[in-house]
């Protein structure tokens, strides 16, 4: 029973580092696309929302969706171009 557990636990740690290996390279594409579309975009310092499978249409943005900075709007409450907060009624 214990080999079982263990193996078990191996499995899961190796899907894990799959899905971090596999979201890293996605947040790498849109990276590249949202720096070619806004070049003063940086990963970590402004956010938008599409790794969690949403975003808020904006017309304003060069790429069709509220981009927040991180540093100066650690809340959210400001879309850089529409001005809109993320948490939305």
């Amino acid at each position: 029973m214990a080999d079982f557990i263990a193996q078990c636990q191996k499995e899961l740690e190796e899907l894990e580092r799959g899905i971090w290996h596999e979201r890293a390279r996605l947040r790498a594409k849109v990276e590249t696309y949202v720096k070619d579309k806004w070049p003063e975009f940086e990963l970590g310092k402004h956010s938008v929302y599409w790794e969690d499978g949403w975003a808020w249409d904006c017309e304003e943005s060069p790429i069709g969706y509220c981009i927040y900075d991180d540093d100066e709007d650690p809340i959210h409450d400001c879309c850089l171009f529409c001005g809109q907060p993320m948490e939305r009624k």
